[in-house]
């Protein structure tokens, strides 16, 4: 009988404990979860803090002087009083006198055309 009044109290015991244990738990669960909601969101809030700041400075880059002066030069042809434009173009007569180098180089190899590389035709150009 002294056993049976032991297994009974001990039944109660672990009854009351998985009683009151388990709300605990899952308020632990809960508060992790919550918790790691709010490092997510913190981290969230700094990215866009950071690219807040970008776009802001973005913003006052876009209404200087100096970006406007850049716009109207490259878009609108425009230029300041004393400057001057320059014009370059790439000449013709230097494409005809690359051509006749190379057409110099080849037929400077025993009077036969034949392929060689890039590499090859630069060094005979700069040590021949």
């Amino acid at each position: 009988m002294r056993l049976f009044i032991i297994a009974l109290v001990f039944i109660a015991m672990l009854s009351v404990t998985a009683f009151f244990s388990a709300p605990t738990i899952k308020e632990i669960r809960r508060s992790r979860a919550i918790e790691s909601e709010i490092e997510n969101l913190r981290k969230k809030a700094n990215k866009i803090s950071v690219d807040n700041s970008f776009l802001k400075e973005q913003i006052e880059y876009l209404k200087s002087d100096h970006y406007k002066e850049r716009l109207a030069k490259d878009k609108l042809n425009l230029r300041n009083q004393g400057e001057q434009v320059v014009i370059v173009q790439p000449s013709v007569k230097n494409d005809i006198v690359d051509q006749n180098r190379e057409k110099n180089i080849d037929e400077a190899n025993d009077g036969v055309k034949k392929d060689i590389s890039n590499f090859e035709k630069w060094w005979k150009y700069f040590f021949n």
